[in-house]
């Protein structure tokens, strides 16, 4: 699945400028085409729920979440809209958290 429609060329220049100036990442990463692809659909899917008005950490977990899932699969961006639908549509489902007391 190619990137979505919507995606232009400001964007990723402007995602890949926040790539390339996140100190985690380092400007080798935008090196493999792939990983490029999945930090680039990882963004596009922090947007798209920004909007939506997801809460922070739950973009968080939901965006790692994905970029897990990509590892060893070729099309990240099937994988990052796949997961979009499913939260817009109320079927994406959740691990309960672990009891932080419990040990």
């Amino acid at each position: 699945m190619p990137r979505p429609e919507s995606v232009t060329d400001k964007d990723l220049i402007r995602w890949s400028t926040r790539i390339e100036s996140d100190p985690l990442m380092g400007s080798a990463i935008m090196q493999s085409p792939i990983i490029k692809e999945v930090c680039y659909a990882g963004l596009w899917l922090v947007e798209k729920l920004t909007a939506l008005d997801c809460p922070t950490q739950l973009i968080g977990q939901i965006t790692y979440t994905a970029g897990k899932i990509c590892f060893g699969r070729e099309d990240p961006w099937e994988i990052h809209q796949d997961i979009l639908s499913r939260y817009v549509d109320g079927t994406l489902i959740f691990d309960a958290e672990p009891d932080k007391e419990t040990n």
